[in-house]
């Protein structure tokens, strides 16, 4: 029985420390894609490169769809 328990409670400490490694780690990533955007420069945002603005697009969306989730 006590074995039984211990191992229930290995197993809930195992994924509780899982899940804040992954939250952690996806904090990290929305930080640094907001530290992206916010190096942009406005006159590079405001060039008409065609791809530049994409990637901005893209990073924008990713963070976007990282916050939301």
């Amino acid at each position: 029985e006590n074995l039984r328990r211990r191992t229930a409670r290995d197993v809930h400490d195992a994924r509780a420390y899982a899940v804040a490694n992954f939250a952690r780690d996806m904090l990290s990533v929305s930080d640094n894609l907001r530290r992206a955007l916010d190096a942009i420069p406005a006159e590079a945002k405001a060039s008409g490169d065609a791809g530049f603005k994409a990637l901005i697009e893209g990073v924008e969306l990713t963070e976007r769809a990282m916050l939301s989730a």
